[in-house]
């Protein structure tokens, strides 16, 4: 019976094989991408749940906003041990992620770090605080960059038990230990781990405190509280060796939590955990979409199908037998999409781990993708089989209302960052591309023969101030006379610059003037701090170097986008006379001169002691790549959200073509008897026309109040933000009206070209 139930369920299938189609793919997409989504946030979530001590382990964050990153000081890590006898274990860590590009070429070295992408630098205190299990002793005293490697790096790399204790030169690391690997969803993630003591450093620290590196972490005695701690870490006084007492703060995160509530940076720019929630609020959107769209056109053939369900009856069948079959139509048509789902989850699996930045197994997202199925086939047929007795054309509206609202919403977000991108990455105050600084420690670089290099052309010195990111730059109080001779103490950020600068940076000049030839220093100021000076700050005198404000400059975007521009002073000099200069920028996307430059430093300034791990005094930075680090969890989110705004908008379109063409097979009589009356094709696509035109207005008043209201809530962690003015509306407005057009003119021009007289005789 089952098998007689499957054939006819089969055939109905293939008689309305582009609804049928439709369903299945739009099914597809939308376990995927639920799939995905779910998988992701379980990944997230699940950070260190392997470890057994979780519950006892916290991280320790600074509050204040000018320490890097909210990194905390050895100092902290050693007050920690000293004073609270709750402590069984404290250590400062540092944790990164190295991603290399495919095609970069590499030395040993490289090729290492690429191959074992996690990194941890701690001290000797990492194991007892994350597993105290692994027990060896270290040597005495630590050799430099002595490393613990996982098991499987060490055999890849045919680093053995023999090789322990002794430094590896083509790596610049001396294994000391091989331990079991770890699993990756942890915040100490490592494939190796450089461990260090810091009362062993070479350089003297005269206070702790003032040596930041990374995180700390504690993990108590079981049975112990962190409240005690975590109130005395709000308000901490800390007398340092000059008797200068500092007051410092701290906030703690427990380590199954601070993933999420305190996601680490670092140098790829982790897309965030709100990222991976706006991600899976979007998802849960596409789901809904795909959803309704089968419901709908499930039940809309259903009621086309009245005829053939009353030949059933005369023959025999039950309401009972007719459920049956529409019950195996409908496990048929699930089982495609799940198979389905299946085969894009493999064939997208590559993709989405580069943008979601995750390291998971494929079967990760298969189970997901079964589990995650089976959930939303229950609930698709619990709603289908609910409604069918309930479809009207009311319902019909209402579900297209829906699936047009949220293919609206996602477009107008993804517009609204998409602009925010382009205001970050291409609104920077001055022209990146191409742009390569390189500098020497020592800051001896002779000038006249960075000249003689083949193919450098035009140059700044002195300029990696200008244009590096530093968590030095702080605000510091400044003295400014008017020229009523009238002092004034301002906050500003102070960085330098040549005179020839401005101009070879494309730096615009909004006010003023460039410095005259028998000028030696002047200052530049931004936007924000001329506003600060009530935009008449050109004149004034800086006390701090004796010099005037001769220009106004734009807001130049060097540091995270997510960072307020600060008022900021730009100190010029000039660069004639200078023989000697501590960096040289210029532009080239010519990888031979390139290499000429490298080559030359690595010349002039060869190799010191190996075993200190510095391959040379000189280093080098690719400002536009330098700058995308900044820029890149925004970049991947937004193609993310890209890709799920089109996935929306193609179920959407899915869902008009289907209900336009199941109206149009429904209406058919009705359609030629106009046609007999005269009625042309444009004027039975009207008659279509203005009842979807109508769904788009209604779904457009409801998508844009809830676009703007996310949309403002997103933009303030911004310190620039765009404008979401009328002609984003407008825009958004119309690329959904023509896409509603497209979706339905072949369809209903279709239906409107048949012969009237052949439809009324199949009538």
């Amino acid at each position: 019976m089952i098998l007689h139930y499957l054939k006819i369920a089969w055939r109905n299938l293939l008689k309305y094989k582009t609804q049928s189609i439709i369903s299945i793919l739009g099914l597809a997409i939308g376990f995927t991408v639920f799939a995905f989504t779910m998988s992701w946030i379980r990944y997230e979530k699940g950070y260190d749940k392997h470890n057994p001590y979780a519950d006892q382990i916290y991280k320790i964050v600074n509050n204040d906003t000018n320490s890097f990153n909210n990194q905390t000081s050895v100092g902290l890590t050693e007050y920690l041990r000293s004073n609270f006898p709750e402590v069984f274990a404290a250590s400062n860590i540092s944790s990164s992620q190295s991603i290399f590009p495919d095609n970069i070429s590499m030395n040993e070295r490289s090729r290492f770090v690429k191959e074992c992408r996690f990194s941890v630098f701690a001290d000797t205190a990492f194991f007892s605080v994350f597993y105290p299990e692994v027990k060896f002793f270290y040597p005495t005293p630590l050799p430099k960059q002595a490393t613990i490697l996982v098991r499987s790096i060490a055999e890849k790399w045919d680093i053995t038990p023999k090789k322990i204790n002794t430094f590896i030169d083509s790596l610049f690391i001396t294994p000391i230990a091989i331990v079991n690997d770890m699993p990756l969803s942890s915040n100490v993630a490592f494939r190796y781990l450089v461990v260090s003591n810091p009362k062993e450093l070479e350089f003297e620290v005269s206070n702790l405190w003032n040596f930041i590196t990374g995180y700390t972490y504690i993990r108590l005695h079981e049975g112990s509280s962190i409240e005690n701690i975590s109130n005395k870490l709000e308000d901490l006084q800390i007398t340092d060796p000059d008797g200068k007492v500092n007051h410092y703060s701290f906030n703690v995160y427990p380590l199954r939590k601070a993933h999420y509530l305190h996601p680490e940076p670092d140098s790829v720019s982790k897309i965030k955990f709100e990222a991976v929630k706006q991600f899976s609020v979007v998802a849960l959107l596409v789901m809904i979409c795909a959803i309704i769209n089968y419901i709908m056109l499930f039940i809309s053939r259903v009621k086309i199908r009245i005829r053939e369900f009353d030949l059933y009856k005369v023959n025999g069948a039950t309401n009972n037998d007719i459920l049956q079959l529409l019950f195996w139509e409908f496990i048929i048509t699930l089982i495609a999409a799940v198979f389905l789902g299946i085969i894009l989850t493999e064939l997208l699996f590559p993709i989405f781990i580069k943008y979601s930045m995750i390291v998971v197994s494929r079967s990760y997202f298969l189970v997901s993708v079964l589990i995650y199925s089976l959930i939303i086939v229950l609930v698709s047929a619990l709603a289908t089989f609910t409604l069918i007795n309930k479809l009207n054309n009311n319902f019909t509206k209402f579900a297209l209302i829906i699936q047009l609202s949220i293919g609206i919403l996602l477009i107008f977000c993804s517009a609204v960052m998409y602009n925010q991108y382009d205001l970050m990455d291409q609104r920077v105050g001055y022209n990146r591309n191409n742009l390569m600084v390189f500098g020497e420690n020592n800051g001896d670089i002779p000038i006249s023969e960075i000249k003689n290099i083949a193919g450098i052309g035009d140059f700044i010195t002195n300029a990696e101030n200008l244009l590096r990111w530093s968590n030095s730059t702080r605000l510091e109080q400044t003295e400014i006379i008017d020229k009523e001779q009238k002092t004034e103490t301002y906050n500003f950020q102070f960085r330098s610059m040549d005179n020839y600068a401005r101009e070879f940076l494309e730096i615009p000049l909004l006010e003023g003037r460039d410095m005259l030839p028998d000028e030696q220093a002047a200052y530049f100021i931004n936007e924000s701090g001329n506003r600060i000076l009530e935009n008449n700050a050109i004149g004034k005198m800086v006390i701090r170097g004796n010099a005037p404000i001769i220009g106004v400059i734009p807001d130049m975007q060097i540091e995270s986008p997510l960072i307020k521009i600060e008022p900021t002073l730009y100190y010029i000099t000039r660069s004639d006379n200078k023989q000697m200069c501590s960096d040289i920028t210029f532009r080239s996307d010519n990888d031979s001169t390139i290499k000429r430059v490298f080559d030359w430093f690595a010349a002039k300034y060869p190799f010191i002691k190996r075993e200190d791990f510095s391959y040379t005094t000189f280093h080098s930075m690719n400002i536009n790549e330098n700058f995308e680090k900044f820029t890149k969890s925004e970049k991947y989110l937004l193609v993310l959200l890209g890709t799920m705004t089109s996935v929306a908008i193609l179920i959407a379109i899915f869902g008009i073509y289907s209900m336009v063409a199941l109206a149009c097979n429904r209406r058919r009589k009705e359609i030629a008897i106009r046609k007999v009356n005269g009625a042309s094709i444009k004027e039975v696509f009207m008659l279509f026309f203005k009842q979807y035109i109508w769904i788009t207005i209604v779904a457009s008043a409801v998508a844009f109040p809830i676009g703007v209201y996310l949309m403002q809530r997103w933009l303030e962690q911004y310190a620039r933000r765009v404008t979401m003015d009328w002609r984003l509306f407008a825009g958004v407005f119309i690329l959904v009206l023509l896409i509603v057009i497209l979706s339905m003119i072949f369809r209903v021009v279709k239906a409107a070209r048949e012969n009237p007289a052949e439809v009324v005789k199949s009538e």
